[in-house]
C-alpha cells in the first residue's frame, strides 16, 4: 500500500510525512510540495519528496490513500482568487481524479466553521471544496481542525499571537466549546492517519481536542 502526500512542506503535512515515515503500515509514501527547503535535514527512509506541480501529473493506483494537506491564506495567496485555486481547485481536482483512479481513500484537511452557507469568505470556500469533493469521490473523509500550534516557515503575526494565548484558554474550553482547542499539526496527522486506516469514508468531522 502506497501513501500520496499532497502540500507535505505545510505545517500539518511535513508532521505527516515524518510519522508515515516512520510508520510500517505503507511500503512506500511521496510526498509532494512546493517549498522543499522545508523537509531539508529531515531524515526520511522510504519517503520520495517531489515538487507539486499539477494534480494532472500525479498517478495514483488503486491501493493508495491520498492524504491533501494544501492550505494557504488570502493574504499570501495575494488575492481571493489566488486564494480559491489552492485551497478550493486543488482538492477539488485531486477528488476527481482519486475518482477516475478508484483510490483506496482521501483524506482532506479543512478548517473548523467551513460552511457552503457561510457569510465568512474563507469558510465559504472551505465549505464549497467539502461539499464537491465528497460529491465527486465518496471516499472522502474531511478533517476540520481549529487553530493549529506548530512552527511554520513563515511567520504569521495573528496565529503567532492565538498560538500563545490559546494554550492558555483550552482548559477553558469544555464541553461543547472543546472543538474550538487548538491542536497541534502533529495530532492533526496522526488524526488523519488513523481515520485512513481505521474510519469511515463520506464524513466531515470537527476535530475535538480532549
Amino acid at each position: 500500500m502506497r501513501a500520496i502526500i499532497i502540500g507535505a512542506t505545510g505545517l500539518v503535512g511535513k508532521e505527516l510525512t515524518q510519522l508515515l515515515d516512520k510508520n510500517s503500515f505503507y511500503e512506500s509514501i511521496e510526498a509532494y510540495g512546493r517549498n522543499l527547503k522545508v523537509l531539508e535535514g529531515v531524515k526520511l527512509t522510504k519517503t520520495k519528496i517531489k515538487i507539486f506541480d499539477s494534480v494532472e501529473k500525479l498517478s495514483l493506483g488503486p491501493e493508495d490513500h491520498v492524504y491533501c494537506c494544501v492550505g494557504t491564506t488570502i493574504k499570501k495567496a495575494g488575492s481571493q482568487e489566488n486564494f480559491i485555486k489552492v485551497d478550493y481547485e486543488i482538492p477539488l481536482e485531486l477528488s476527481k481524479l482519486c475518482q477516475t483512479n478508484q483510490v483506496a481513500k482521501l483524506i482532506i484537511i479543512s478548517a473548523l466553521g467551513a460552511s457552503a452557507s457561510s457569510k465568512v469568505f474563507y469558510n465559504r470556500v472551505k465549505g464549497e471544496m467539502e461539499e464537491h469533493c465528497r460529491a465527486n469521490f465518496p471516499k472522502t473523509v474531511i478533517i476540520r481542525p481549529s487553530l493549529l500550534l506548530g512552527e511554520r516557515d513563515e511567520q504569521r503575526i495573528a496565529e503567532g499571537l492565538g498560538q500563545f494565548l490559546m494554550p492558555l484558554l483550552n482548559p477553558l474550553l469544555q464541553g461543547s466549546l472543546k472543538k474550538f482547542r487548538a491542536i497541534s499539526a502533529r495530532e492533526v496527522a496522526r488524526s488523519m492517519f488513523e481515520v485512513a486506516n481505521y474510519g469511515r469514508t463520506n464524513i466531515a468531522i470537527d476535530y475535538v481536542v480532549d
